[in-house]
């Protein structure tokens, strides 16, 4: 690459109003600033419909007001939590694809110092284990740890 491949490759990014780290870390960021806006957003606009009803003198609208303003946040969270819990899958997904990519390049390896019979019994035996366990996790604990995590907050919820 010459210089100026290199300059545009760099400058790009900063000319069109996108910086590295938004480049890198662009949809997390995006999504935790969105929703932090979000739930700021409900809290000052519920504090001002509290002080105008409690200034009234009508505390059951005050009531009804602090409950809607905690089920908008409640699912935001769970909006939040949901997309979460999507990334993970995608990233245990990718980390899955790329331990399958480096198969081959180990059975290479290990066809050059001469373990043919090695080679033989490994490849399969890692291609198990990587299926196996990126499956498990994906599809066994994400799912059990969301299960858990809604059972603690019921079970804390009639203490």
């Amino acid at each position: 690459m010459n210089f100026l491949q290199v300059l545009l490759v760099v400058a790009y990014p900063l000319i069109f109003g996108q910086t590295v780290f938004w480049i890198l870390h662009g949809q997390e960021v995006k999504l935790a600033l969105q929703l932090m806006v979000t739930v700021l957003i409900v809290i000052i606009i519920h504090s001002l419909f509290k002080a105008i009803i409690e200034n009234l003198g009508n505390h059951a609208s005050s009531k009804m007001i602090y409950f809607i303003q905690y089920l908008i946040i409640v699912t935001l969270i769970t909006d939040s939590f949901i997309t979460v819990v999507d990334l993970t899958r995608e990233a245990i997904g990718q980390i899955v694809d790329f331990m399958n990519l480096l198969i081959p390049l180990l059975t290479t390896l290990m066809l050059t110092t001469g373990c043919l019979t090695t080679v033989g019994i490994i490849q399969p035996i890692i291609l198990f284990m990587i299926s196996f366990i990126g499956n498990f996790i994906s599809n066994f604990i994400i799912p059990m740890l969301l299960i858990s995590i809604t059972l603690r907050n019921y079970i804390q919820h009639f203490e």
